[in-house]
Order: structure tokens, then C-alpha cells, then sequence
């Protein structure tokens, strides 16, 4: 049930440490800024209300994450280590530098896709769009993988990802939940994986 008459607030995880931004009394929207830094790593830990209750019944909790399929990870594996290793690399762990060069340079490095990375911040459809598409210096796989394939790597990177980064990745748009990370939006090689 929302609050009535006054907001409460949502932890928000950002870079440096947690942060308590306001929302409004309904509990639909948050109403202060986010911290610097949180359109890379908000994670919404609670909402509450001011008498420290949930205010909504469908901020409660996340439904859980399904695992990918052994056997279309299996195979994605396959096309993995054939077509996106030898830039991702053979452990998902993306190039190196990736984290470490200034922003423009970074964005010709390819980012990890295991947990570490920023893949679990989009919806297994970005993902998809992101590989047939390309996102530059990435060519598009648009002609060389069949969808079947695109959607077997997706699922073969995303069963290195633990449960609770499986749980925050984001749904597709009909699904979405109505608390999501900010979009850090750019169009360098690593802004749609």
C-alpha cells in the first residue's frame, strides 16, 4: 500500500558508498537527484517509507531471475569462443583497459561480459539489437549469426552471472519494472552491450 501524505526514500548504490534519494508520497518516482556516478551503478536496495515499512506491494521484492538453459548456454559457448572471443576474450573478461582508459578510449575496447561488466544493465533484446547490429568498433552479426545463435551467446554469458546480477538486469520494455537504473545512454563500442 503507498505511503499517504508523505515520501519516503530509496537507498541507492552509486560509486563512493550508499545514498538516500527521496520519492514522492505515492512511492511511484523518485524525486532528488541521484548521487554522481549512479546512472553506472544505481541499484535501488529499498523503498520505504517513513515508518520504515515497504510502501508498495510491487517494490517487495524482484520475482527471481531464471538461470539461462545449460543446454543454450552450452551452445552459445560454442559460438562464444568461435566469433566473440578473441575480442570479449576467453573468460568473458572483455579487453584490457576497458575499465582502466579515459572514456573515449575505452569505448574501442570491448567490455567484459561477465558480471564485472555493464551487459546485465540491458534487456535480453539490447543485447541482441547490440549484436546483429554491431556498436563500433563491433561489426554487426546481423549475417553471420542466426537469431538462434545471437540468443544461445547471450544465454551462455549471462550463466556467469550470479543470481542477484541476474535478478537486476532489466526486462524487456512490456515487462519492465517501474524503478530502473538511469540509461547511461553513448554510442561508443561498449554503450549497447
Amino acid at each position: 500500500m503507498p505511503a499517504q501524505g508523505f515520501g519516503g526514500k530509496a537507498i541507492v548504490l552509486a560509486p563512493g558508498g550508499k545514498a538516500e534519494v527521496p520519492l514522492r508520497p505515492d512511492g511511484d518516482k523518485l524525486t532528488g537527484p541521484l548521487p554522481a556516478g549512479a546512472e553506472l551503478a544505481a541499484a535501488v536496495v529499498s523503498l520505504r517509507a517513513g515508518d520504515g515499512h515497504v510502501m508498495n506491494a510491487r517494490f517487495r521484492a524482484l520475482p527471481p531471475a531464471t538461470a539461462p538453459s545449460p543446454a543454450l548456454a552450452a551452445k552459445g559457448r560454442a559460438v562464444y569462443e568461435a566469433q566473440c572471443a578473441s575480442c570479449h576474450g576467453a573468460r568473458l573478461e572483455g579487453q584490457d583497459g576497458w575499465r582502466t582508459q579515459p572514456a573515449a578510449s575505452a569505448a574501442k575496447l570491448a567490455p567484459p561480459l561477465d558480471a564485472t561488466g555493464h551487459g546485465w544493465q540491458h534487456d535480453d533484446e539490447q543485447l541482441a539489437n547490440t549484436i546483429r547490429k554491431g556498436a563500433a568498433p563491433m561489426p554487426p552479426f546481423a549475417g553471420v549469426l542466426s537469431e538462434q545463435d545471437i540468443q544461445a551467446v547471450i544465454a551462455y554469458f549471462k550463466s556467469s552471472w550470479p543470481a542477484a546480477t541476474l535478478a537486476q538486469q532489466p526486462k524487456p520494455p512490456a515487462a519492465e519494472s517501474p524503478v530502473r537504473p538511469a540509461a547511461s545512454g553513448g554510442s561508443g563500442h561498449h554503450a549497447g552491450h
